[in-house]
């Protein structure tokens, strides 16, 4: 669900060919990563699969983003929701580790961030995290609704791909 778009050259072998693919394009296509973006709200389950810094998860907000320094000093980058959930001190207040001691103007974000925490979504226990997509009424990522998109952005470009499309949804 903590869907991470770079624009930097994929060399990452762990990474999938279809999943560099689509970085590939990502890279030389901005419009189209906003329209992915815009459309692609994260619904949290268990919180095993989204990750607590770079994730929407909290008011569709990556706390990355939002906390940079805090972010820049945490010791758990990388750790998902559910992990950070399941530290918490007395199941209440989040327990954010720090490579060095915070200054006092790092206390008041670290304060921010607990704030904003108290608002976030509760966790649902055996339910996987997911993704709602919101350019088609059934929620999912359709083939056709990101055609309408490209359709409507770009104009009908080449009558073979409406031959094509009829062609693929036709028995």
């Amino acid at each position: 669900v903590g869907v991470g778009w770079c624009a930097e050259p994929v060399d990452n072998p762990r990474i999938s060919c279809i999943w560099a693919d689509i970085l590939g394009v990502a890279r030389t296509r901005p419009d189209l990563v906003e329209f992915f973006k815009e459309n692609s709200a994260p619904v949290i389950g268990d919180g095993k699969n989204t990750l607590f810094w770079q994730g929407t998860w909290c008011n569709n907000v990556s706390l990355m983003e939002v906390f940079p320094r805090l972010y820049s000093l945490s010791l758990e980058k990388f750790d998902s929701v559910y992990v950070m959930h399941s530290r918490r001190n007395s199941g209440v207040e989040w327990n954010l580790n720090f490579r060095r001691a915070l200054f006092q103007w790092e206390v008041e974000d670290l304060h921010r961030l607990k704030l904003l925490l108290s608002n976030a979504p509760a966790l649902r226990e055996s339910v996987a995290d997911a993704l709602h997509w919101k350019a088609d009424p059934s929620g999912n990522c359709t083939v056709f609704s990101v055609y309408k998109w490209c359709e409507n952005s770009f104009g009908t470009v080449c009558k073979v791909s409406d031959l094509l499309w009829n062609n693929v949804s036709s028995p």
